[in-house]
């Protein structure tokens, strides 16, 4: 009850008329992610990550707003776990809500917060054995990004897909 109700005021949170999209400045962005799935004696996995994104028209010369939704593989990551061999891997479904703001002619700093559906897998090496969950948890980013040319950007930013999952990454975007 808890996930709907906080799904409802994120949601809340963002409805604006659909004249306020800007649909002509829509953005695909490609990340290379470093995961941490913070538990002792695994090593941290790449991953691939992607988003598109629906800027709303800006109110303001300094800062931008955005919605994104997209997906993650964060990448399995092998270790041990009470000496039995393990591989864990995780994935993500996400819905957040972005804001930018200009720092300097061509450089941005920018936050996201919203929610995203973690699937996470651990199967045992050693023999037959496999376990997977998913939930929905509030996810958050900060991030920045240098504008390469006016159609791509670089970028890295650290994300916080649950209390235990985390990833750094670097981001290359394109208006479509």
């Amino acid at each position: 009850m808890k996930n709907i109700v906080m799904t409802a005021a994120l949601l809340g949170s963002l409805s604006v008329q659909a004249s306020e999209y800007d649909f002509d400045n829509k953005y695909f962005t490609a990340s290379v992610t470093n995961a941490t799935y913070d538990i002792s004696g695994f090593d941290k996995p790449t991953g691939l990550s992607f988003a598109m994104g629906i800027p709303f028209k800006n109110r303001s010369e300094k800062t931008s707003s955005a919605i994104e939704f997209g997906y993650a593989n964060l990448g399995e990551s092998e270790g041990s776990f009470e000496g039995i061999g393990m591989t864990l891997s995780a994935t993500s479904l996400f819905f957040v809500s972005r804001i930018n703001y200009e720092i300097a002619p061509k450089a941005e700093v920018y936050g996201k917060l919203g929610f995203n559906t973690l699937t996470a897998k651990a199967e045992a090496t050693n023999f037959n054995a496999s376990s997977e969950e998913s939930e929905m948890k509030l996810m958050y980013s900060f991030g920045g990004q240098y504008k390469i040319s006016p159609k791509v950007n670089l970028g890295a930013d650290y994300t916080a897909y649950a209390s235990d999952t985390t990833a750094i990454a670097l981001n290359l975007s394109f208006k479509l």
